[in-house]
């Protein structure tokens, strides 16, 4: 099928979507209304089976009734604050209005009651009993089984997951890395219960398993744990190869690994730019800390700590207007590509998407000052953005034939190389003069070993020298060894003159590997 056709089947699905909520909707509040009008007229009749009528002076304080014609239906009356009130009947209303007690305070309707006044034992008691039942199966809440049982259907494996077949996903809306797995464990279909970081959840489960601070972190259904991202997504498509998220040929497969070294390493520039540099976006991201750790003091301890990291990240006054340009570029380049295609390499997510989804979705999108900038300049992108956290497991796409890249994708590559690479190379040249210089016993080295001096279009700052960047350059590298004489030979054909050559020539003299969640040294 052409991409053309199927953008209009999408349109007309999207329609068609659209139309089924609006009905549902209509019907939800039918029901309602002839609920709330059932239980008015329940209380009249009890009302009036007891001998209970209000006094003048409730009367009085009453609002006016309106005219209404013989036959006219039964107004509704808004409350403002009260979105949900506009679905019940005025009288409703009025009754509440009359329901007072001696020194005036209201009487809340929290259900049906005994005539002394307390709450029906049957009904606590059997709330008691469901609670009980529920804590001795260890279910979840019910929002969290839907989810589970929503996405075990897509996969088609049945409408009833037991517990032992979900991960849990330790994640936070707003984190950098929990943004890029997101979308994958959706796109996989695979059941999962996505997990708030609390201090609880820390001090159980993400510490102890760990032994870092770190999210997201993936639990699997048999105890396993996941930590870093690139290897949660490994492990992914291991255990769940489709849809796959990785490309099988060459050329499409290394530039998956490149955008992927972009979106990590050197896009965390902007992110940490518009969150922190802007005191709107800095209040927003403080309360949105706060509402996903459920302690506001560790949340504003947390953003004054980040406030003032930025800085070893390379984001200082003298680079802000060099990364503004580069954001700018960057999202002309994804809504010029978008235009044509669906999603990076075709009409399938893949794990450039994914890593792109990271600063994009989860910093950009979700921010208060970039938020405003995304949507007015750069729509398409969200419109992205919205597909890849809600993507359909029964029709994934599929990568564009022939292992070719669409000709959008060039500015985007070419933007990479002249950015981005530099900077990278400075990284890496810096961390191996130190590796060169360690002391032989050395097996980890510290997450940062220093500065070094870089630039970015023509700004000259200071940053520090991470370890991880050569580790996920290894990936890129290994990916690009892997491909064969020929396919080497094509990887070099599609990104002559984009700058990104220069990161596939490059030949570490050190190696990283991963030994429990931590970076050691290997042989060469």
């Amino acid at each position: 099928m052409d991409p053309a056709r199927r953008r209009r089947r999408g349109d007309r699905l999207h329609g068609l979507r659209a139309g089924l909520a609006r009905r549902r909707a209509a019907a939800l509040r039918g029901h309602l209304l002839r609920a709330a009008r059932g239980r008015a007229r329940a209380a009249r009749a009890a009302r009036r089976g007891a001998g209970v009528r209000p006094g003048p002076a409730r009367r009085r304080a009453l609002p006016p009734r309106p005219h209404r014609a013989p036959g006219q239906a039964q107004p509704l009356v808004a409350h403002a604050g009260r979105a949900h009130r506009d679905l019940l009947p005025r009288r409703l209303h009025a009754r509440r209005h009359q329901a007072r007690s001696s020194v005036g305070r209201p009487q809340r309707d929290r259900g049906r009651r005994t005539d002394r006044g307390r709450r029906d034992p049957d009904r606590v008691a059997a709330r008691r009993r469901r609670a009980a039942r529920a804590a001795r199966r260890e279910d979840p809440p019910p929002r969290l089984r839907q989810v589970a049982v929503a996405s075990e259907r897509h996969r088609g494996e049945g409408s009833s997951v037991t517990r032992s077949r979900w991960y849990r996903f330790y994640a936070a809306e707003i984190s950098y890395f929990s943004g890029k797995v997101r979308p994958a464990l959706r796109q996989k279909g695979v059941p999962f219960v996505e997990c708030l970081p609390t201090p609880a959840a820390y001090r159980d489960v993400i510490l102890p398993r760990t032994g870092l601070g770190f999210i997201p972190v993936v639990v699997t259904p048999e105890g396993e744990t996941w930590q870093d991202t690139s290897e949660i997504l490994d492990a992914l498509e291991a255990r769940h190869p489709e849809p796959a998220l990785y490309p099988a040929s060459p050329v499409q497969r290394a530039v998956a690994y490149l955008l992927e070294v972009y979106a990590d390493e050197f896009l965390v520039l902007p992110a940490m730019h518009y969150r922190w540099s802007f005191p709107d976006s800095v209040r927003k991201a403080r309360g949105d800390f706060a509402a996903s750790n459920g302690d506001p003091a560790a949340a504003a301890k947390f953003a004054g700590r980040m406030g003032g990291s930025i800085r070893a990240l390379g984001v200082v006054p003298e680079s802000a207007a060099a990364i503004e340009a580069h954001t700018a570029d960057l999202l002309d380049a994804l809504s010029a590509h978008f235009a044509a295609q669906p999603a990076l390499l075709g009409t399938r997510m893949s794990l450039a998407d994914c890593a792109l989804m990271g600063p994009l979705y989860a910093h950009l999108y979700l921010d208060l000052v970039p938020g405003l900038l995304l949507r007015e300049r750069a729509p398409r992108v969200c419109h992205w953005i919205e597909r890849m956290n809600h993507p359909d497991p029964d029709a994934p796409g599929d990568f564009l034939a022939g292992d070719a890249l669409a000709p959008t994708l060039r500015p985007l590559l070419e933007l990479v190389g002249r950015d981005a690479v530099p900077l990278l190379l400075d990284t890496l040249r810096d961390f191996e003069r130190w590796a060169d210089a360690r002391p032989p016993e050395l097996e980890k080295p510290p997450r940062a070993v220093g500065f070094h001096a870089t630039q970015l279009r023509g700004a000259h700052f200071q940053r520090y020298t991470s370890p991880y960047t050569l580790w996920m350059v290894q990936r890129a590298l290994d990916a690009y060894a892997s491909a064969g004489e020929r396919g080497r030979a094509a990887i070099d054909a599609a990104l002559a003159g984009t700058g990104c050559e220069a990161l596939f020539a490059y030949r570490p003299r050190h190696r990283m590997g991963k030994r429990r969640f931590e970076l050691t040294f290997e042989k060469a």
